[in-house]
């Protein structure tokens, strides 16, 4: 056998014929597999195409120097009319 670092010589102590499973048998594993494809592809396109705006002076310089100078962010204020009751009462 040819790899990129030379030829090599293999082997073979044992040999065990397992039979291919059929397609029903791995037929939910490559829907599984698929759907897990596709929903990256599109949450890396929604990333790319996200325009992000930093609002707050203070976040805003920390991010553009790449670093939050090892202090803790600051805690947003809590709105009022938020939680499991959906603001009605």
């Amino acid at each position: 056998m040819q790899t990129q670092f030379g030829w090599h010589i293999i082997k073979v102590e044992e040999k065990r014929d397992q039979p291919l499973p059929t397609f029903d048998q791995v037929k939910e594993a490559i829907i599984a597999q698929l759907v897990q494809q596709k929903a990256q592809e599109v949450v890396t396109g929604l990333r790319a195409s996200a325009k992000v705006e930093v609002v707050d002076p203070e976040l805003k310089k920390s991010m553009d120097s790449g670093s939050l100078n090892d202090e803790a962010l600051p805690e947003l204020p809590q709105e009022q009319g938020q939680g499991d009751s959906g603001g009605q009462q």
